[in-house]
């Protein structure tokens, strides 16, 4: 889903990359001007493991090599300037269906990331692609007014 996305972006004309977030680095963000990232989670609602590295980024203390916690990303920070868009994937038969998508998408906004476009969600017990196409609809023309 994620790279016809990229895809269709690129075929529309904007310089458009997919990064699997197992390959993610807090630079990802000096590289790009817009992001919109497809989350999946798991049936309990935790993030996937090729996202771990990422969750760690955003909402983990981690300990530098003086002994001390941090993160860049700490509560109240707004480290984060750019516009953004999420679409999250699960089924809708689970208890935490797209808790990633939300947590993501909230924590985006806390540090001070710009919504570009509403939140989505694709149901797999129904028409995951479906949904995904109804969201995307109006998405296009939401970047090309932001690019």
């Amino acid at each position: 889903l994620a790279q016809d996305f990229t895809d269709e972006a690129i075929r529309r004309g904007v310089d458009a990359e997919c990064v699997d977030l197992d390959e993610f680095t807090p630079a990802v963000f000096e590289q790009r001007s817009v992001f919109v990232f497809l989350l999946a989670n798991t049936g309990d609602g935790d993030f996937t493991d090729n996202a771990l590295k990422f969750e760690k980024y955003l909402f983990l203390e981690s300990t530098n090599t003086s002994g001390n916690t941090s993160n860049a990303c700490a509560p109240g920070s707004k480290i984060l300037n750019f516009p953004f868009a999420v679409f999250g994937l699960g089924d809708r038969t689970y208890l935490n269906f797209d808790q990633t998508g939300r947590k993501v998408d909230a924590r985006l906004e806390e540090l001070g990331a710009r919504r570009l476009y509403r939140r989505g969600t694709g149901d797999d017990s129904g028409n995951l692609v479906g949904d995904f196409d109804m969201w995307k609809k109006d998405f296009w023309e939401a970047l090309k007014k932001e690019l």
